[in-house]
């Protein structure tokens, strides 16, 4: 099947050489009937034509639809490989957040990420800030969530 980009181009260059056969019986000396109707099929492929492009501009822009889908199905797919590397995570009663799971760091520390990037389909890594006491632990993400922790002094892996 040939490229509909080709196919139009090629469709264009029809329509360009009818209209200078049009132009030419028109220089001819013909009946006035006859003209009258070169004068219709003159009109008629010029409205092709318009249409005809029309048409190119439309599948232009689907093309350049289909390939912002296909990169945003990429980006979904990445995600989910990179959200299995980590599970919902009780810190403390009532804290919650995403934790890296021991079995797939592959060398990367133990660390949690923000809950709401997280549901945003973001890696947004919790860095802690200092602590609020001593016994407290502040973390904080960049989206501006807020995390303090009582007693607990570093992330851990999960299984």
């Amino acid at each position: 099947m040939s490229d509909p980009i080709t196919i139009v181009t090629s469709a264009a260059s029809a329509f360009s050489q009818a209209h200078q056969i049009v132009k030419a019986l028109l220089e001819l000396k013909i009946e006035s009937d006859s003209i009258a109707k070169v004068y219709q099929l003159q009109s008629l492929l010029a409205e092709t034509q318009t249409a005809q492009l029309t048409l190119l501009e439309q599948n232009s822009a689907l093309v350049q639809r289909k390939d912002e889908l296909e990169k945003e199905i990429a980006r979904f797919e990445t995600w989910e490989a990179e959200a299995q590397r980590y599970k919902l995570h009780q810190i403390e009663s009532g804290i919650v957040t995403y934790a890296l799971k021991e079995s797939v760091a592959g060398g990367e520390p133990p660390h949690w990420l923000c809950p709401d990037c997280y549901r945003k389909r973001q890696k947004s890594i919790l860095n802690r800030i200092g602590k609020t006491n001593t016994m407290d632990h502040h973390y904080k993400c960049l989206c501006g969530y807020e995390l303090v922790i009582f007693n607990k002094h570093a992330p851990e892996y999960v299984s």
